[in-house]
């Protein structure tokens, strides 16, 4: 093993003279970067155990993932201010940092989590998440096309001990170490559902219609709505089985899964909110869907492109403002996943210098992909219309520096519960929109979560419950 390797290496680093001149005076955080020849599969429920925070990415197109641990500090923030509040923390945080690893280039996950869809405080199925929650880990392994690391987070005052320190990092390591899982193949049984009777598919046409009359009344032209559905296990899941199954299902994906205290909110989202290096941004503009047995011209109808091209005005609206260069480096493209095809654009652009990036997220958050146009008018309609908090569904997750970000819009996902989980899927209604399509397409996009489970008298995991 490599743990006097990784041993040497920090005690070397903090006992630099640099170290020392700078935690005389106050203490700081230390985010130390070390390479390690370690490759291996991650063990989300052995690392449960110890630890109440636990974050998972995974991006295989990108030869990107990255598992972080314990929670060394949290910047979380409830309410309508919560960007700007973020904005603030952050800062004061940076103030604080010594790193090994700030300008090397290396895409280090220093914050990961995730903000909900809006500020909605107190539901009982999201107390376990605020608002926005944003967690410097105690410990992440990370594996990219640089290679593979552990960073180890702490913080470090003048009368901090090195080798208590050392100590301390070693046994979390080992507790990355620990692979064996006998449940990893294994996919728990569904006890019972709800959401997807005949006369839950009824109240969804009484919804959509209600929203086609406020298309024709002029309030709002695209309103994003959204399904949710409630099965009972017969134990609890095994997330490694999940993670495993969702990228090998959807490796185009971001597979993610975000773990705090009692709850778990997982998914594989196709969709890329948005995603910075330096003052360079990439965004996704993801909108139009249909099966992918259908013919191409099914995808690319009316309604489909008019669907698509309200998000993709919205973001370059949006962005122009704030940046340069601007650039469209896809243009209604095609995104085939597993189970579904959608419409995809990309645009690039250049920051202006000196503006900061979280006012950017603030002004795109919610694109009209996951909620609408104009965005106040359909959040109205769906604060009206939807009788469910999403919470961290539709919202974002990812990770993010001091110079470098992604996040992906929390679509294909679910929360989990002890043996409970909860699924949820939505889609734009637009003038000329019909109930049974889109409650089709909503079938369609809960698919990548209900297909993990089984039904009790089944062998193997269903595709659908509807």
């Amino acid at each position: 093993m490599e743990y006097s390797f990784i041993s040497d290496q920090l005690t070397q680093f903090l006992s630099g003279k640099e170290i020392i001149r700078e935690v005389k005076g106050s203490s700081k955080i230390i985010s130390f970067a070390v390479p390690v020849t370690l490759n291996f599969s991650v063990n989300p429920d052995h690392l449960s155990k110890f630890h109440k925070y636990l974050f998972y990415f995974n991006k295989p197109s990108d030869q990107f993932s990255f598992a972080a641990a314990g929670e060394l500090t949290s910047v979380t923030e409830n309410g309508n201010g919560r960007f700007h509040a973020i904005e603030k923390k952050v800062k004061e945080i940076k103030s604080k940092l010594i790193s090994n690893w700030e300008y090397t280039g290396l895409p280090v996950p220093l914050f990961s989590g995730g903000m909900k869809f809006t500020a909605e405080h107190n539901d009982p199925d999201w107390k376990d998440f605020n608002d926005s929650n944003w967690i410097i880990p105690e410990l992440i392994y990370l594996s990219c096309s640089k290679g593979n690391y552990f960073i180890l987070n702490f913080f470090y005052t003048r009368t901090s001990v090195i080798d208590e320190i050392v100590n301390s990092f070693e046994t979390k390591i080992k507790q990355f170490m620990v692979v064996e899982d006998t449940n990893r193949n294994s996919s728990p049984g569904i006890r019972s559902s709800s959401g997807q009777t005949v006369k839950d598919k009824k109240k969804w046409k009484n919804m959509i219609q209600r929203a086609l009359s406020e298309i024709d009344d002029s309030k709002v032209a695209k309103v994003v709505l959204s399904r949710r559905v409630e099965i009972s296990l017969n134990r609890e899941p095994s997330f490694n089985f999940i993670i495993d199954k969702l990228i090998t299902n959807y490796p185009e994906c971001g597979t993610f899964l975000f773990k705090n205290h009692s709850s778990v909110f997982f998914g594989a989202s196709p969709e890329r909110l948005i995603c910075l290096q330096g003052n360079n941004i990439l965004v996704d503009a993801l909108a139009g869907s249909a099966r992918n047995n259908q013919k191409q011209e099914e995808l690319f109808s009316r309604k489909n492109v008019n669907e698509h091209d309200f998000v993709l005005n919205h973001i370059k609206n949006t962005i122009s403002p704030f940046s340069e260069n601007l650039e469209l480096t896809q243009h209604h493209s095609i995104k085939k996943l597993n189970n579904i095809s959608h419409i995809w654009s990309e645009i690039s652009a250049k920051l202006r210098e000196g503006h900061p990036f979280f006012p950017v997220v603030k002004e795109l958050f919610p694109t009209p992909a996951i909620c609408g146009s104009p965005k106040e008018a359909a959040l109205n309609v769906i604060k009206k219309l939807e009788d469910h908090r999403r919470g961290l569904y539709s919202g974002f997750i990812g990770w993010f520096n001091f110079s470098a970000a992604e996040f992906y819009v929390s679509i294909r996902s679910a929360l989990s519960t002890g043996n409970k989980i909860i699924a949820y899927a939505g889609c734009g209604i637009v003038d000329g929109s019909d109930a049974d399509d889109e409650f089709n397409e909503t079938e369609l996009k809960l698919i990548p979560i209900l297909s993990l489970f089984k039904n009790e008298n089944q062998t193997q995991p269903q595709h659908t419950l509807g």
